[in-house]
């Protein structure tokens, strides 16, 4: 417990006192400059994440279970750089700057509750941190939304260079509903990375199937 608490310090130590290089623009004094954050937010892609065709609102009929999908860009970019930088390296600044874009770019809905999707065990205790509960309480402190750890997941299976039909299978063997749904409520789905959505959808099946009227979707990369 005493090593934890050191690390965690040290690395919040570091945060502060080693400023970092703008990930888009390498200018000095933040993860992500002014700049470069409000360029992102005022330019978000116009193609519908599902199927990569060009939209005009941002939503199509091929979004499924969602009554709306957000993302800020795509994983090769500077969002997929800062994700990446919070999910292994820990760098918090990343976490924040990730929640107060995401945020910006959520149509806010009445009984807003954010459901983070669940993180493989091993890797929280790799990682030293939960990185999608994380941003998902960032987000609910600044709108003072709800977070609710509703999908949880039975097993420590990998999606990560696994085909589709792979993917797809073990998302339904492995998540399952771990809270009750309220259909006055409005959820939002979160999670960093968007590539086949098998995880995302399992997970937004089972809200609907509990009864959840609204459901939506907010990522912070998508891959190519």
């Amino acid at each position: 417990m005493i090593g934890v608490v050191k690390n965690t310090l040290w690395k919040s130590l570091g945060d502060v006192f080693c400023p970092h290089y703008c990930c888009n623009c390498g200018v000095f004094g933040g993860i992500i400059c002014s700049k470069c954050k409000n360029y992102i937010v005022e330019n978000l892609p116009e193609i519908c994440i599902v199927c990569g065709e060009m939209l005009e609102n941002m939503s199509c009929g091929c979004s499924g279970v969602f009554d709306r999908v957000w993302y800020l860009g795509f994983r090769d970019e500077a969002v997929g750089l800062m994700a990446e930088a919070y999910k292994f390296n820990s760098i918090r600044a990343a976490g924040v700057e990730l929640a107060e874009m995401l945020v910006s770019m959520v149509t806010s809905e009445h009984n807003m509750v954010v459901v983070p999707m669940p993180t493989a065990i091993k890797h929280v205790r790799e990682r030293g941190l939960d990185h999608a509960l994380c941003i998902a309480k960032y987000m609910a402190r600044l709108k003072k939304w709800k977070v609710e750890r509703i999908v949880g997941r039975s097993k420590d299976s990998v999606q990560t260079g696994k085909s589709r039909k792979v993917r797809e299978r073990q998302a339904k063997e492995t998540f399952y509903l771990s809270g009750e749904v309220d259909a006055s409520k409005s959820y939002l789905i979160l999670d960093d990375i968007y590539t086949t959505g098998a995880s995302v959808r399992a997970a937004a099946e089972l809200l609907r199937a509990a009864g959840a009227t609204k459901v939506s979707l907010a990522v912070i990369a998508r891959s190519r």
